[in-house]
């Protein structure tokens, strides 16, 4: 090897060993812990890993920490999140400490949760173990179910019975309400016949009389005459009552389309 070149590589790794100790004293460094441990954590939307973290070295500046929550996704319990500046050759610490949860649910679902008389949400949901004891489980149509949650459990699914007292009273009030229906939709159903015989009699009265009319008008004999003019006013009579008949049957059908509808 040329002796000329030899100073020239020295120098070059010398100087890179250098950049690379000044890169280094430059960082600052992040010691990330959770409770309990084993959590993802993100730095600035990247997973760099699961806690706990040590010595993690960052550059210097603003940087964003999100370590994930043990019962993420659930709606009510947030992720951790903290925003940092931080400055060359320091250590910061970053700790998140979730709190022991229970998860809740009942079946069926959507039963109201209670400590006490306060009101937690409905199932199904998480809760903070360490403050609850016993909680009541309050559904409509079900019996009232209370558990007792011990500090090393995590998980609370409750069967509900449901009130025979209220299933028999819903069961009377669902059949004395059908039967309402069913009464209505006959009436529908007969006051539309009604509307459209009425309808069809008013047609062929006011025809007939029209036609009585005309034999009227064009009839020169006086008898004859004065009974056509009888069976006209006669007939428009039979007319005038019959489509007053219809517009009672229109009205009548209408009101028992709309009650017989079954509400949602």
């Amino acid at each position: 090897m040329n002796k000329t070149v030899l100073p020239y590589i020295i120098l070059s790794l010398l100087a890179g060993t250098f950049t690379a100790h000044s890169r280094e004293d430059n960082r600052a460094y992040l010691h990330i812990s959770s409770t309990p441990s084993g959590l993802p954590v993100y730095h600035n939307n990247a997973l760099i890993g699961h806690t706990p973290l040590h010595h993690y070295a960052i550059e210097p500046g603003n940087h964003r920490i999100v370590i994930y929550s043990p019962y993420w996704p659930s709606w009510n319990i947030d992720n951790f999140e903290k925003h940092l500046v931080v400055y060359k050759d320091r250590t910061y610490p970053v700790k998140a400490d979730f709190p022991k949860m229970v998860y809740i649910n009942s079946l069926p679902y959507d039963a109201d949760v209670f400590a006490a008389d306060k009101l937690l949400g409905k199932t199904p949901l998480y809760l903070t173990a360490d403050t609850l004891k016993t909680i009541r489980l309050v559904k409509k149509g079900y019996l009232p179910s209370s558990i007792r949650l011990d500090s090393l459990q995590r998980m609370a699914v409750v069967e509900l019975t449901p009130n025979k007292v209220y299933a028999r009273k819903r069961l009377k009030q669902t059949r004395r309400k059908d039967q309402k229906l069913k009464l209505k939709k006959n009436l529908f159903r007969a006051s539309m016949a009604v509307t459209v015989a009425a309808g069809l009699s008013t047609i062929h009265f006011r025809s007939k009389g029209s036609d009585e009319y005309d034999n009227y008008m064009h009839t020169i004999t006086p008898e004859k005459m004065n009974k056509h003019f009888e069976n006209s006013r006669y007939y428009d009579r039979l007319a005038g009552f019959s489509y007053a008949l219809f517009e009672t049957g229109f009205v009548l059908s209408g009101y028992f389309f709309l009650s017989s509808r079954r509400e949602d």
